[in-house]
């Protein structure tokens, strides 16, 4: 089942006929059954072994041959060889599907969500222990791009202390990790054996999981370019730059201390001096 994990993990997920006949009766009875694979694009080009010197050839297929089945043909320089058909086929990993099946081996319920097309889907929520997490299940989680993945996908990079399921390998990268706990599914038999076996890992190791202090206490009110990340009691959430969040960071710096508002305005603006102009003529406060 290993090499089912390995080929989720590549871009081109899908194996040819020959490949899945490999699997043995088992595996395929599982993914039969599960419905873990669909027809993708038959192959338009295979190698010849007819003639005992292997050349890749364009197939041709007939479809109106004189019994009214359609058939499939390589040239040769030793004549025109015949193909199988079920040989040209080609059988993709249902990712969906995948993730429903995940979903519900984590007992999580809900609606699923592919918050990045093909790459991440958004399980559901559930508590485990004492946290209460978001589950994810992410593909190329190694890839070249997968920074640039977490960052973009705001859904995934501000979610607190969520549960990534990954298809293979964990990442390397730290990005990933801090409060990120990264589950491999090739892991736990949980596909060919009981669906259970996934729940009880994920737990086990979730129960095990390093929980830093100064992570549990952490409090965030950071201006990041034209937001500001406000963390607290878990939440993270992301308000736009103006002049509120300017005004409550200063007083955020001096806890206990209480402002005249003209100094707080003061200190906001830079100014030496704030004059307030009204109706009524000209003010300090």
């Amino acid at each position: 089942m290993l090499a089912f994990w390995i080929r989720a993990d590549l871009d081109e997920a899908a194996f040819r006929s020959d490949e899945l006949r490999g699997f043995g009766s088992a595996t395929l009875d599982v993914f039969k059954k599960e419905k873990l694979l669909k027809r993708g694009e038959d192959l338009r080009v295979v190698e010849c072994g007819d003639c005992g010197n292997p050349h890749l050839e364009d197939v041709d297929v007939i479809t109106d041959s004189p019994e009214g089945i359609p058939r499939a043909y390589i040239a040769c320089g030793a004549g025109r060889v015949s193909v199988r058909l079920d040989d040209l086929q080609v059988w993709a990993i249902d990712f969906d599907r995948l993730a429903d099946l995940a979903s519900s081996a984590l007992a999580l319920g809900g609606r699923i969500v592919q918050v990045a097309t093909d790459r991440v889907w958004l399980l559901g929520t559930a508590k485990f222990g004492d946290r209460t997490r978001d589950v994810f299940l992410v593909r190329g989680i190694r890839w070249p791009d997968s920074l640039l993945l977490l960052s973009g996908n705001a859904r995934l990079s501000s979610s607190p202390c969520p549960l990534i399921l990954c298809m293979n390998r964990l990442p390397d990268d730290s990005a990933w990790h801090g409060e990120r706990a990264v589950v491999s599914l090739s892991e736990f038999d949980w596909l060919e054996g009981y669906r259970s076996t996934l729940l009880t890992r994920v737990t086990e190791i979730l129960g095990e999981y390093p929980r830093p202090p100064e992570l549990m206490q952490q409090r965030v009110f950071r201006k990041e370019g034209d937001f500001w990340s406000i963390s607290f009691d878990g939440k993270t959430i992301r308000l736009k730059d103006g002049k509120g969040p300017v005004y409550l960071s200063y007083l955020l710096r001096q806890p206990g201390h209480d402002f005249p508002a003209v100094e707080l305005l003061k200190a906001v603006s830079g100014a030496a001096e704030v004059t307030v102009r009204s109706s009524a003529g000209t003010a300090i406060d």
